[in-house]
């Protein structure tokens, strides 16, 4: 929540002066796609809603709000049989089936 109170501070200051310019956060796609760790999942979709909220608030006053979602990384928090998928995790649903199966 840190970068939601930064970024009030910092929209407060570019207000106060009459500066005009953007903010960039990063997230991550398990925003909407979860990944079996629903504490990150749903940290991710906090802070993506906080930008969509800070879009609304601040765009009239000239200052841009955005986020990237750059995708997996590999780390600790992958399976090795997870790297060989093609598109992971995109390609199934939260069940585990497949996009195209009904």
């Amino acid at each position: 929540m840190e970068d939601k109170l930064l970024a009030r501070e910092i929209a407060r200051k570019m207000m106060a002066n009459g500066v005009s310019g953007r903010m960039l956060f990063v997230t991550s796609p398990h925003a909407s796609t979860p990944r079996n760790l629903p504490h990150y999942s749903a940290a991710k979709a906090g802070q993506t809603m906080v930008v969509k909220e800070l879009a609304k608030a601040l765009g009239p006053h000239g200052i841009r709000v955005n986020a990237i979602a750059p995708g997996a990384v590999p780390g600790g928090g992958f399976s090795e049989l997870l790297y060989g998928r093609r598109n992971w995790p995109f390609t199934t649903t939260v069940l585990g089936k497949s996009r195209n199966e009904r």
